[in-house]
């Protein structure tokens, strides 16, 4: 239908985006049909929040300008090895930081 059809759109402009205005050294993963991860090497979470920051704002206009009703964009920041071990921790902890954030908010984990 046409939440689907936005849906699809609205996750391949979220790609472009990243694509566009991440580092080269920066690392994008798609891990599911609705949340993507970027890990910014070397940057530590005040930093990795300004960035996340900057992204969620160029996302938030794009989808302002696409009239995209049904999206909504937040993220959650976490350090390695300062909050997590390994890559999973990493990865929880991070969702657990997004879960608290709001619409086009970035939140960072703190335990």
């Amino acid at each position: 239908g046409k939440d689907a059809d936005e849906f699809n759109r609205s996750g391949q402009l979220v790609a472009k985006i990243l694509k566009r205005f991440t580092r080269v050294t920066d690392v994008i993963g798609r891990i599911s049909d609705q949340q993507f991860s970027v890990i910014f090497p070397h940057t530590a979470g005040s930093p990795s929040a300004q960035k996340a920051a900057r992204l969620l704002s160029i996302m938030k206009a794009a989808i302002e300008e696409k009239e995209f009703k049904t999206i909504s964009i937040r993220a959650g920041v976490s350090e390695f090895p300062q909050a997590s071990n390994d890559s999973m921790s990493l990865l929880h902890t991070s969702e657990s930081a997004c879960d608290k954030a709001g619409a086009f908010e970035v939140n960072i984990y703190d335990n």
